[in-house]
């Protein structure tokens, strides 16, 4: 059962999303990505958003969450880690990215990690 639902969300554009509140797993959906607008609300109120997508539409997830931010007016620190993890967090400052991207690499030594600054521009 749990391998068919990983070829489906292979073949598909859909992704899991997971979301945190303070130091507790809140929910998880798999959302399709063009229905992602339907939860920026959900997304805006929790601390932490993690995305599992394949690479092919990791790049639309993150123009979507780059546009998120323009329309909040806030920049809030987006990280692409390995091929298939995004991790969002609404609630943290530009000013945060440095400190995340050093705990990162200490916690996922193996793995390539990059903070999204723009469409064309990662650190």
């Amino acid at each position: 059962m749990v391998q068919n639902i990983q070829n489906f969300l292979e073949t598909n554009s859909l992704f899991k999303v997971y979301f945190f509140a303070t130091k507790k797993h809140i929910t998880e959906y798999v959302l399709d990505i063009e229905n992602i607008e339907e939860y920026i609300e959900r997304i805006n109120k929790s601390k932490l958003v993690v995305f599992s997508v394949q690479d092919e539409n990791k790049n639309v997830l993150i123009s979507a969450l780059l546009n998120l931010n323009v329309l909040r007016k806030h920049y809030s620190p987006i990280i692409e880690m390995g091929d298939s993890k995004v991790f969002y967090f609404p609630q943290l400052n530009y000013s945060d990215i440095y400190l995340l991207k050093t705990l990162f690499q200490q916690k996922y030594v193996k793995d390539t990690i990059s903070i999204v600054l723009s469409k064309n521009k990662r650190i």
